[in-house]
Formats: C-alpha cells, structure tokens, sequence
C-alpha cells in the first residue's frame, strides 16, 4: 500500500529527553531538532518579472518545559541574515546555560557545606530543609 502525505522528514539532529532525575514525580524535558536539507532541491520558478529561485529552508525546533511551563523558541530560516542570527541565538544559549550550570555547582556546594554542619552540630536531618 502507498503512503500517502508528505514523505517523512530527516533530521540532521534531534534531541529529544526528559531532563529530571528518575523517579521524580513531575515531568520535564528538552525537544531540539533541525532538519536535514541535504537531499532537497533548490526550486526554480519562471515569472514575468523573471526566474526565482528558492533555496530549502530547514525546521528548527526547541522546546524546553517542566511540570508548569514550555518554552517554544522561534527559528526562523528565510534569509542568510534570519539563519546567522539564529546561530547566535543557540551560543548565547549555550552560554547562558554553562554559565548557569557553573553558579549552580558553586551553589549546591555551599549547600552541602551547610547541611553538613548542621548536621555535624547533631541537628537531625528531618529538621533540614
């Protein structure tokens, strides 16, 4: 039997998980993906005024959400000056996430320090938080 609809599209990557630890109770995940164009033609399309041409323009994708939010970031792929922005827009985003996975490790190190110490003094750990 012939499938019917538009073929299925290749992804150059995808990312897709849930980004809790095991067993925790509320969801939360991360969605990434850009098309893989490779195979796609440019079109050509003749007109009164001329012949056009259309380059192909990948999907992007990403999405980030937990148990009350989502967060659907725009890519849009129209022009050379949309796709350099849109790669500026991913390492401010990977800079912006280092940056906060390094203030969060000093953080919870400080954190464990604390517990610790409490601890130490005899405070019984159901009386942390």
């Amino acid at each position: 039997m012939a499938r019917r609809g538009k073929p299925k599209k290749k992804f150059r990557m995808t990312f897709r998980e849930f980004i809790n630890l095991p067993g925790w109770k509320t969801r939360a995940y991360i969605r990434a993906e850009v098309e893989d164009t490779s195979s796609k033609k440019i079109e050509k399309n003749e007109y009164n005024d001329g012949t056009n041409y259309r380059l192909p323009h990948p999907d992007l994708t990403f999405s980030l959400g937990d148990c009350s939010s989502d967060i659907h970031l725009e890519f849009d792929t129209y022009d050379y000056d949309e796709m350099e922005n849109n790669l500026y827009k991913a390492e401010m985003i990977y800079q912006a996430a280092k940056a906060f996975r390094a203030a969060l490790k000093k953080e919870m190190k400080l954190f464990q320090s604390r517990r610790a110490k409490l601890l130490k003094e005899g405070v019984k750990e159901k009386n942390i938080d």
